[in-house]
């Protein structure tokens, strides 16, 4: 997740990726920008940190000021076959990123394959991933990709895993958004992540069924009837 040392070479992969010529081209529209890992709908988002805006000539200029003029290499690991179009936004981002001199070695696998080899750490450190969460909180995304906790988590910084441990015994809500908001501005300046969107769930419902989708996007079938 972290490659290279230099934040301003990570804030630049942000800059590269023109992620609404994503939503729009590859989703339809049915995805949101985000600043986060989660989005703004979960407690511990901070609404002053904005999407970074596509900026091909900022991310050259950081790459440059970051001692990368000519730009460096990654593998970039994704995989196919788990949520929608995603071999064809890991393409498009690779795409992105080799136009400002970050060259890319793309390697798709298939999502059964990618999971297990990504959870035992058998892949290069950048990697292409989407995931959902059962409650309307950050922690359990910090907790999975930021902290020693996880097999999930590539990434080591010894402060935001102290904070994200911490975070996950804060009872109190108030103090609790406080943290994880002082969590998120922090990956958020270091660039931890390209961060992309927040994707929307689509169902088809025959007007025979009843029922209500879940907002944890499971479905259970003992609230399904039909009329």
């Amino acid at each position: 997740v972290r490659p290279p040392a230099a934040a301003g070479a990570r804030q630049a992969r942000n800059s590269a990726v023109a992620k609404k010529a994503i939503m729009s081209g590859l989703l339809l529209g049915y995805a949101d920008p985000i600043a986060s890992l989660v989005g703004p709908t979960y407690l511990g988002d901070d609404p002053n940190l904005k999407p970074y805006p596509y900026d091909p000539a900022k991310a050259k200029q950081l790459l440059a000021d970051a001692g990368y003029p000519n730009g460096f290499s990654l593998t970039l690991n994704a995989y196919s076959g788990q949520s929608p179009k995603d071999k064809e936004i890991a393409q498009a981002v690779a795409g992105m990123l080799e136009k400002v001199g970050v060259k890319v070695n793309l390697t798709i696998r298939e999502w059964g394959t990618f999971i297990s080899e990504y959870r035992l750490h058998r892949r290069s450190p950048s990697y292409f991933i989407s995931f959902g969460l059962p409650i309307w909180d950050h922690s359990q995304a910090f907790r999975s990709y930021l902290t020693t906790l996880s097999p999930a988590s590539y990434y080591r910084d010894a402060e935001i895993e102290r904070m994200s441990r911490a975070s996950l015994t804060v009872v109190d809500t108030a103090q609790r958004e406080k943290l994880l908001q002082q969590i998120n501005n922090r990956i958020y300046n270091d660039a931890a992540f390209i961060f992309l969107y927040l994707g929307r769930t689509i169902y088809g419902v025959s007007k025979k069924v009843q029922w209500e989708p879940r907002t944890d996007e499971r479905v259970w079938l003992y609230d399904v009837s039909m009329k």
